[in-house]
């Protein structure tokens, strides 16, 4: 496998072949939260909560829809020939990490844990976990941390081969439009 193509698929891949990637992944990331019973609740948000096939993929398409959004304005205020079909693909297929995460937010261990803190909320220093739980959580938390980081290099990575980005100031803009789509996209998921 060529890691190039691992971290930036938009190189190799036509945008017709991701937008159908993309499709099926906000589709099957939509069952998978279901099953999991898992909530996507903002563009990087993945927590545990009970859903339905519909409220899932209510979630996952406001998600979606949030970043193409903001990301096709910024695209287009960067290069004006931005295709809003790679911001949609883009906007798809960086949410595959997320929806794999979701199989590892409701193992039972986090359960367990979340249950000690919860019992032990007024008097955390009465909190005991024993060895193999904090290995287990230092793993889950490696694993979802290295997920997260793979979704927001692709979009970066997307992005940048969208739109041809190579001015640092545009960065900062991108990581703002981020910022902006998390906040938008809860708010909307909250009261929808």
């Amino acid at each position: 496998m060529n890691w190039k193509y691992f971290f930036n698929p938009f190189l190799k891949f036509s945008e017709r072949y991701l937008l159908l990637i993309g499709i099926l992944s906000v589709i099957a990331g939509s069952f998978i939260g279901m099953i999991c019973s898992v909530t996507f609740d903002g563009v990087f948000s993945t927590h545990p909560s009970v859903r339905t096939f519909a409220e899932s993929l209510k979630e996952n398409v406001i998600n979606v829809s949030v970043v193409f959004i903001l990301l096709l304005i910024l695209g287009k205020i960067i290069n004006r020939k931005t295709r809003l079909i790679d911001i949609l693909a883009i906007s798809m297929i960086y949410r595959i990490p997320l929806y794999l995460s979701a199989f590892f937010v409701k193992l039972p261990v986090l359960d367990r844990v979340i249950e000690k803190i919860e019992v032990h909320k007024d008097h955390l220093a009465n909190l005991e976990f024993d060895p193999l739980e904090l290995v287990l959580i230092l793993g889950i938390s490696s694993v979802l941390m290295i997920f997260l980081a793979y979704a927001v290099i692709l979009l970066v990575n997307g992005f940048r081969t969208a739109t041809n980005l190579k001015k640092w100031p545009y960065y900062i803009a991108f990581v703002i439009v981020l910022l902006a789509a998390e906040i938008i996209s809860q708010t909307l998921i909250t009261n929808f």
